[in-house]
């Protein structure tokens, strides 16, 4: 694996999908995708709908197979590791990328 985690299949990345109908728009949201804390849909021109999508390479990859158009976000950089262990064993665990507060 790379600094960045590009070479990991399961390393998530931020990408942009388009699709040109609400059919479309409805099966893509009942795909197993991160959509973070809910989906961000934005309505674009002649009836089609871009949704921003968490997903690994595979996974953005069957997107592009079924048709979807797919932009994908650069990889970090680098990519640091936050903690170890299962600190949501029993709980609910968070979706989305979250952000990182300044001191912590």
């Amino acid at each position: 694996m790379t600094e960045s985690g590009a070479h990991d299949p399961s390393y998530r990345l931020g990408a942009s999908v388009t699709v040109r109908s609400e059919e479309a728009l409805r099966a893509l949201l009942e795909r197993p995708l991160d959509f973070g804390c809910r989906p961000s849909i934005v309505r674009i021109d002649q009836g089609g709908f871009r949704v921003e999508v968490i997903a690994t390479g595979a996974q953005l990859g069957e997107l592009m197979d079924a048709g979807y158009d797919v932009i994908a976000q650069s990889a970090p950089a680098e990519r640091a590791e936050v903690g170890v262990g299962d600190r949501f064993a029993g709980g609910i665990v968070p979706r989305g990328f979250g952000r990182k507060e300044p001191g912590r």
